[in-house]
Parts: C-alpha cells; structure tokens; sequence
C-alpha cells in the first residue's frame, strides 16, 4: 500500500476544518496524522510430515463394504503401500490415489488378520474398523504383496521369529489330515531373498514354480529339499498356504546356488497342492525306516517262531500217535499170542 504525501495530507485536511493562515502554515495542532505500520502476524512453521520408508507397491482395484446396501463399494483402481517409518517401529497398509488423500489405512501388528480369496482378492479390515477388500491384477502381484507383509508380522512378533530356527506363519489353514515324514506331496511355491540393507524388506525373487507354471513333486524328509522346508512343511494340510523364514544355516550356508549368495536367508511362499501316503503305516504312526524294519525284523523272527513250534506240536502229536500205534499193535499181538495158547490148551485137553 502507498501512503499519501505528508504536505498534501496536512492541507486537505485544514481545507476542510477551515483553518488560518497560520494554521495552514503551521498545520493543525489538534489533528495529526501517522504513518500506520503493519502488523505482520507470526508465521509458524508447518509442522514436518513424518518420514517414511515405502517397502512395496502395487496397483489394485479397491472395495469397501457398504452396511446399508449390504455389498462392497467399489471405489476404482487405487495404489495399495507397504509402509514403514523410518525408525522401523511402525508399519502400516496405505491405499490412495495418487496426488490424493489416502482412502484408507490399515496398521500392521502381529495380530492383524487378513483372507486370500479366489486367488486375487485379499480382505481385511481396516483402522476404522471398516471391511475392505482388494482385487489384485494377478496372483504374483497378490502373493508378493502378503509374503510382504507376512515378513513384517514375523520379525515384529518376538513368539513366531526365531532367528537361527524356521520362522512359520501361517495365511491359511487347508483341510484333512497333516502332512508327516514320508508323505509325497506337490506344492506351490516362491522363493525371495531378503533386502541386504533391509531386514524388514523382500529382496530379489530367485526362484517361483508359479512363473514356471510346474508345481514341484517331492517326498517330505528327503535329501531333495533344505532342511527348512523338512522342518517348517510337517504338519501343514491340503490347501494351506504358508511363509517360511529361513536362517542361512538351514537352507544353503556359506554356498553360492544359481540366483541365492552365501549365507542367505531366505523367505518362501508355499501352498500344498496334492498329497500322496506313500506308506500310512510309517506315516500315521511316524516310525522311521530304521524302526519300520526293525518291526519287520522282529514281526519275521515271531512268524519263524511261531512256524518252529507249530512243527514241534506236529511232532509231539505225530510221535504220539505211532506211540498210540505200537501200542495198539503190541496189544493186538499180546491177544493174539493169548488166544494162540488158548487154542493150543484147548487141543491138548482134547487128546487126552
């Protein structure tokens, strides 16, 4: 703002009170005028925005369940984030548009729970206790995104992590009986490193049998599988689905295999497909071949003893029965020789 002149202000305003000569001259002692300096407010200074760490991203379409319609709401196709704060305390879901306030948001804790549905769809609900649900492009997009998040409910959950074990979390249960040691089965898998500068972090991915579109077929407990999958896999049923963690020291060591350094660990996402008992008895009774053959051995040893006294009864009853015979024919031969000496007593009487 441009203030006016002081002289021309002074004599418009004796002009209009009427003022003398000399106050013309000297101006009006009763009416002065100031120069008002503006009074500028204190600017405060925005408050920071917390810093954050992006771990994954994907694009999804996104649903929220609508109470009144009793249906989900579909809401278009929006960015869905995993989400960690510098600091790596806190972790969270975000989905939003881009240049957009988020349209929701879901706190990662140990407890959160989450469903796979139909391959693509993953429902959950979210920090305002809303239901929600998100439709994935694909089912690779879908299975990176909870291994993801998986990963983070198992390094913050002191009871499920064990660092120099095989750490299992489980995203679904399946149906029928356990898988247990001898059991062949077919499964679904992908495998990833871990980020090296983040232990929160999915790395690169080096093996999927979902990309190769060929399941993998194996025997549990055999050589042809890491010690981690024989450790984490037992007990799992058909239909579950699985992540594993798994230390360096129970998948490859200090070697280099194809796509994976030394001392990696490892993190996998499993799925049982089919399961075939290939023998039920080691299978239900959980026997190891050493004790399965030992209980053959032992099962042969009582069949041959069984067999020896069998033949032995045989025996003693065949030895019996000639015993029975001589007998019987020793007293045939007593009554014959006795009637013999009857007749010869009975002739001698007559001659006489």
């Amino acid at each position: 703002m441009d203030y006016p002149n002081t002289a021309k202000s002074s004599q418009r305003l004796s002009n209009l009170f009427g003022m003398s000569d000399q106050a013309k001259k000297t101006g009006n002692e009763n009416i002065s005028f100031t120069y008002q300096k503006k009074i500028r407010k204190p600017v405060k200074n925005p408050q920071p925005q917390e810093k954050i760490i992006t771990l994954y991203g994907v694009r999804i379409l996104f649903y929220r369940f609508n109470p009144a319609k009793k249906k989900y709401d579909e809401y278009g196709e929006t960015i869905a984030s995993i989400i960690s704060s510098l600091n790596y305390k806190n972790f969270f879901i975000l989905i939003y548009s881009p240049n957009q306030p988020p349209v929701s948001r879901i706190s990662i804790q140990p407890s959160i729970s989450y469903t796979i549905q139909k391959e693509v769809f993953l429902a959950l609900v979210d920090d305002n206790r809303q239901n929600i649900s998100m439709k994935f492009q694909n089912q690779t997009d879908l299975i990176q995104f909870v291994s993801q998040l998986a990963l983070i409910q198992i390094l913050i959950n002191s009871d499920i992590y064990k660092k120099d074990d095989v750490s299992i979390f489980d995203l679904s249960k399946g149906e029928g009986d356990p898988i247990l040691t001898g059991t062949q089965i077919q499964v679904s898998y992908s495998g990833w490193l871990i980020d090296s500068s983040i232990q929160y972090k999915i790395g690169p991915k080096f093996d999927s049998s979902f990309d190769k579109k060929k399941p993998f077929r194996f025997e549990l407990g055999s050589q042809k599988i890491i010690k981690g999958w024989n450790i984490g896999i037992p007990k799992m049923l058909k239909g579950g689905k699985r992540i594993l963690l798994i230390p360096p020291s129970l998948a490859y060591g200090n070697n280099t295999v194809d796509k994976i350094p030394p001392n990696s660990t490892l993190l996998f996402y499993i799925s049982i497909d089919k399961i075939k008992i290939a023998d039920k008895q080691t299978n239900e009774s959980t026997e190891t071949k050493e004790k399965q053959e030992e209980k053959e051995e032992t099962k042969e040893k009582q069949e041959e003893k069984e067999e020896t006294k069998d033949k032995q009864e045989e025996k003693e009853k065949k030895e019996s029965n000639e015993n029975e015979n001589k007998n019987e024919n020793e007293n045939k031969n007593e009554n014959k020789n006795k009637n013999k000496n009857q007749n010869k007593n009975q002739k001698s009487k007559s001659r006489k």
